[in-house]
Formats: C-alpha cells, sequence, structure tokens
C-alpha cells in the first residue's frame, strides 16, 4: 500500500517491492572539469595542463531498468550508453554482476573484486546516508551545498561531484526514492541523474489466466497489474 502523506514533507519509507523505469544520466565533462580542477586548488594541489581532462563529449546514457527491494537485485537494458555501446543488458545481485551483449551476445561475470558501476541508480532507491548532511524529513525538491560532499565524500560517493556549487535533488514520497539528484556548476548542470515513467509491483501479484474469445485456437489473455507513479 502506498501512504501519501498530506504534508509538503514526507518520512523516507520505502513502500515498493519491484520498481519500474528509465534511468538517464547527463554529464557536460567541461563543467566537471572545472570542478574538478576547482577542487585540486582549493586544498593547494598544482593543477597543470597536463591534469585537466580534455573535454571530448558529453556523456548520455539511458537505461530501462527493473529492480527488487529484498533482496537487492538490479537489471537495467542499456538504451542509450555510448561508453558501453555492446551492453546490452546488465544485472547486479549481491556481490555479482553480469553483462550481456555483443553480436552474436555473450556474457562476462563481474566477481567480488570487479566492479561494473550503476551510475548511483541504486543509490536513488536507497538514499538513507543523504541524511546525514540533509536532516529527515525531506520536501519533494531540496538542495545541497557543494562543498558538504567534497568534505564527506564516503558517506554518499556514487552521488558526489567534485566541487559544485550545490546539489538539487527531488524526493518521491510515494516510493521512498530520490527522483532526481543533478549537481550544478557555474550555474549549469553539470550531472544529473533522473527517473522517468516509474510505476511499481508488490510481489503478491499473481498473473490469472482469462481465457479469450480466441480460445478454440488455444490462446490465453494474461492481465498484467500496473500501478502508475
Amino acid at each position: 500500500m502506498v501512504l501519501l502523506l498530506p504534508t509538503c514533507q514526507a518520512s523516507r519509507v520505502a513502500t515498493w517491492e519491484v520498481l519500474l523505469g528509465i534511468f538517464q544520466f547527463e554529464e557536460d565533462v567541461r563543467l566537471s572539469d572545472v570542478g574538478r580542477d576547482r577542487f585540486h586548488r582549493s586544498r593547494g594541489h598544482d593543477v597543470g595542463a597536463e591534469d585537466s581532462l580534455v573535454a571530448t563529449e558529453n556523456t548520455f546514457v539511458r537505461w530501462a531498468f527493473a529492480a527488487t527491494r529484498e533482496p537487492w537485485r538490479l537489471t537495467v537494458i542499456a538504451l542509450d550508453d555510448p561508453d558501453d555501446a555492446h551492453a546490452a543488458i546488465i544485472s547486479w545481485a549481491d556481490e555479482a554482476t553480469t553483462k550481456l551483449g555483443g553480436s552474436p551476445a555473450a556474457a562476462r561475470l563481474y566477481g567480488p573484486h570487479e566492479m561494473h558501476g550503476d551510475l548511483g541508480l541504486r543509490r536513488m532507491f536507497e538514499p538513507g546516508p543523504v541524511a546525514e548532511f540533509y536532516p529527515e524529513p525531506w520536501p519533494p525538491t531540496f538542495h545541497v551545498t557543494g562543498t558538504l560532499l567534497d568534505e564527506t565524500p564516503h558517506v554518499v560517493p556514487e552521488l558526489t561531484s567534485l566541487s559544485p556549487d550545490h546539489y538539487v535533488a527531488t524526493f518521491s514520497a510515494d516510493f521512498g526514492v530520490l527522483s532526481s539528484w543533478t549537481a550544478y556548476i557555474e550555474g549549469r548542470v553539470a550531472v544529473r541523474r533522473r527517473l522517468a515513467g516509474v510505476s511499481w509491483l508488490s510481489r503478491d501479484v499473481v498473473l490469472f489466466p482469462q481465457v479469450s474469445e480466441c480460445v478454440d485456437s488455444g490462446s490465453l489473455y494474461y492481465p498484467s497489474h500496473r500501478v502508475g507513479a
């Protein structure tokens, strides 16, 4: 059951069991490089031209996802992913990760000491540590000073950008997840993560067959159960 709280702020209560939707990641690599230089200079590090990344093109990744909360399982289908063009499907479970892609398709299994990142998607589903620097309850939209995460990068490393001006987060009280997390540098979007088209399912949903008008041909119609975000 989804509980909609009548106030403008809501406690973080995960109300979903199975979550479906679209995840989009965008990065302006030039602005990220500005933040990286700012971070190192503020700590007295010399940053020469050879230490700066050469911005070639921006990053744009779009995945369709399905996740279960307990036990944690996540599978994504790559819709747009130029840095991983041959990965059609990536799945995370416990300490293992599997990537399936290529033509013909082949699978690669990552062990516990290897890593294929999820771009912070899991942390958006499990945002609890954010409360260490922005106490709950959270409003639908809230701002976080960039220096807070620079000083405590271990709290949410998956969502941390180096020395942004600030972050803007949106919180979905319906699901208890972050629906977006955006880092701004020089007043513009440097890195943005957001969810779209989110819907949830219950583990208790069972699909029962209903005989269609084409029963004589052996066809069965299976109604689905979907709740919109």
